[in-house]
C-alpha cells in the first residue's frame, strides 16, 4: 500500500514536490503523536493567553463614574463640582501614567469636563437671575 506523499508525488507527475496539504508521514512516531494531538486541519489551536494587567484600571473606572455622575448631578452645583473634579484628576492621572481602560479615562475626563462646565453655566445662570430681580 502507498502513503499519502506516494501518491501526492504520482498525482504530481513525479516532480519530486510534496503536496504541503497532504497528511504527514505516520512513519515517525514522534511526529504522529504531535499531529495527533493538534486539531483535524493540521495547525496547533489558537490558545487565548490572558493579557497582563498591571492592575491600575481603577483610576479609568473612578474617572469615567465621576464623569457621569457630574453630568447627572449638574444642576447640583455644588455636589457637581465635588464629583467633577476627582473625576478629572482620576483620568488625567490614567490618561498620563498610561494605566489600563485609556478609553474610559478619556471619556471620565470627558464627561467630568461637561459636567463641570454645566455646573458652572447653571450656578452663573442663577447669579445672574439673581442681579436681575434686584
Amino acid at each position: 500500500m502507498m502513503d499519502n506523499n506516494q501518491i501526492n508525488n504520482e498525482n504530481q507527475g513525479n516532480r519530486g514536490q510534496q503536496n504541503p496539504y497532504a497528511r504527514p508521514n505516520t512513519n515517525n512516531p514522534v511526529y504522529t503523536e504531535q499531529w495527533m494531538s493538534a486539531n483535524p486541519y493540521g495547525y496547533m489551536a489558537y490558545q487565548n493567553v490572558p493579557r497582563q494587567s498591571n492592575g491600575m484600571i481603577g483610576f479609568s473606572i473612578a474617572g469615567m463614574v465621576c464623569g457621569i455622575l457630574s453630568i447627572v448631578c449638574c444642576f447640583l452645583h455644588f455636589l457637581d463640582l465635588a464629583i467633577a473634579i476627582p473625576g478629572l484628576v482620576f483620568s488625567i492621572i490614567a490618561i498620563v501614567k498610561k494605566y489600563e481602560g485609556r478609553g474610559m479615562a478619556i471619556a471620565g475626563l470627558t464627561c467630568s469636563a461637561i459636567g463641570f462646565l454645566l455646573a458652572l453655566t447653571y450656578f452663573l445662570g442663577i447669579i445672574m437671575l439673581a442681579f436681575s430681580i434686584l
